[in-house]
């Protein structure tokens, strides 16, 4: 068997947060956080039955969402936002409760590409990774 799916996530994620005191050598001082948002993923989950119930499945998955980047330094604060582009990487079981309703549990790694963001003649690179586990329920028409 083979699926196709699209999956969106209403959620604001906190991404990491790092503080900063270069004062000592005359620098800066002061934090910058990352949070995602408005994340999507298209992906194809190609499945094997392993009976008339249960089937074991892999997912590939191309996710996109969108990181903002707080940051306050010597106490001036500031934003910068773009998009994180990356791969999506799952695997899985699927149990059919009866004809049409099924369960479904997946382990899922996501890994995006780095992104770096000059300002002030400083640059900062940021490097996401997720890992998740998912439950949902389905139905199958």
């Amino acid at each position: 068997l083979i699926g196709f799916g699209i999956t969106y996530d209403l959620n604001k994620t906190k991404s990491g947060t790092f503080t900063f005191d270069d004062t000592p050598s005359g620098g800066d001082s002061g934090s910058h956080s990352l949070t995602t948002k408005n994340h999507y993923s298209l992906y194809v989950q190609p499945t094997y039955a392993i009976n008339n119930s249960t089937a074991l499945f892999a997912k590939l998955g191309y996710h996109k969402t969108k990181g903002v980047i707080e940051g306050v330094s010597n106490g001036d604060a500031g934003s910068v936002s773009s998009d994180f582009n990356g791969i999506g990487y799952g695997v899985g079981v699927k149990t059919f409760i009866n004809k049409n309703l099924f369960v479904q549990a997946e382990a899922q790694l996501v890994d995006y590409k780095k992104k770096s963001f000059t300002e002030d003649g400083v640059t900062d690179t940021y490097k996401i990774k997720s890992t998740a586990g998912i439950v949902s329920i389905g139905y199958k028409f």
